[in-house]
């Protein structure tokens, strides 16, 4: 089965499709990518210029997981609406917090 994510040596890299300009940020469902991949779904209420959208990623992130944005970071993408998130954590159960 193909995930969003892949669990690495203290850490947890996240595959994200992110839709701007939405009314309001939340997480959405999984989405299919072109490689028979899936990514999370995140919309977002921040424009994608001066960083505005990917701050707002990041802290959606970390209010849902309890993770310090520090501890948060852009693997690729952070000029992409498909983007790679690395958390910096041993606790794999935080996956859990990102999908109901």
């Amino acid at each position: 089965m193909n995930f969003f994510y892949e669990i690495r040596p203290g850490k947890i890299i996240l595959s994200l499709k992110i839709s701007t300009n939405a009314s309001v940020t939340k997480i959405g469902n999984l989405e299919p990518l072109s490689d028979n991949k899936f990514a999370l779904k995140l919309q977002i209420n921040a424009k994608p210029k001066d960083n505005e959208a990917n701050n707002e990623i990041i802290s959606l992130i970390s209010k849902l997981t309890k993770i310090p944005k520090s501890k948060i970071s852009f693997v690729s993408g952070e000029k992409s609406k498909i983007k790679k998130l690395a958390i910096e954590t041993e606790d794999y159960t935080l996956i859990d917090k990102l999908i109901k």
